[in-house]
């Protein structure tokens, strides 16, 4: 919900900056549990400000889990520059392994669709764009700023790592205990409370 700070100070303060912007989120775009109510509200923000001529830019980036493992299996088969929007039967049927009855994939907790993509050799992501409002099988026209984060993606892949996009490697390195100074505090407080026993 963190990311939704950003995204309402341009709101209110500058909306037309928002469509020069991309935010990006460590993980895949969805909300669970108790919050899972604010998805529809978050869902019709999105559509209202791409229907208001303000889309804004949001991607999900999943590196684990079922649908990254599932893309692992299949990326080497596909042809390098491509990518692929799943709908509800290929990700229940697919990457699930479910049967395809019953609620559709994600209504109630994803705030976006779920996209493969292979840039290249050494970049294969699954990410999530919103749509707005739910797609039971999204295409790429019903991706909010879909052509213009596809435009973006190979301007801000990670040469350090496979499969990463800078700004999340750098945030990664800012939040890291290994590298930021806290390690040392932790470390100080660890030697303090040994010689306390």
């Amino acid at each position: 919900l963190l990311l939704f700070t950003g995204i309402r100070y341009f709101w209110q303060n500058k909306k037309e900056v928002l469509p020069a912007c991309l935010f990006i989120k460590d993980g895949p775009l969805s909300i669970r549990a108790q919050y899972s109510k604010l998805v529809e509200p978050i869902r019709r923000f999105l559509a209202l400000a791409r229907d208001s001529g303000t889309p804004i830019c949001v991607l999900g980036q999943e590196k684990t889990g079922a649908f990254a493992d599932h893309l692992q299996l299949v990326a080497d088969d596909v042809p390098v520059g491509s990518f692929f929007v799943p709908g509800h039967n290929y990700i229940r049927e697919e990457v699930q392994h479910r049967p395809v009855a019953g609620a559709d994939y994600g209504k109630d907790t994803n705030y976006g669709a779920k996209v493969f993509v292979r840039l290249n050799e050494r970049h294969r992501f699954v990410l999530s764009i919103p749509t707005g409002l739910y797609v039971r099988d999204p295409i790429l026209t019903n991706l909010i700023g879909g052509s213009d984060i596809f435009a973006t993606l190979p301007t801000i892949l990670s040469a350090r790592y496979e499969n990463a996009l800078l700004p999340v490697e750098l945030a990664h390195s800012v939040a890291s205990l290994s590298t930021y100074p806290s390690a040392k505090v932790l470390a100080m407080f660890a030697e303090a409370a040994r010689r306390k026993n």
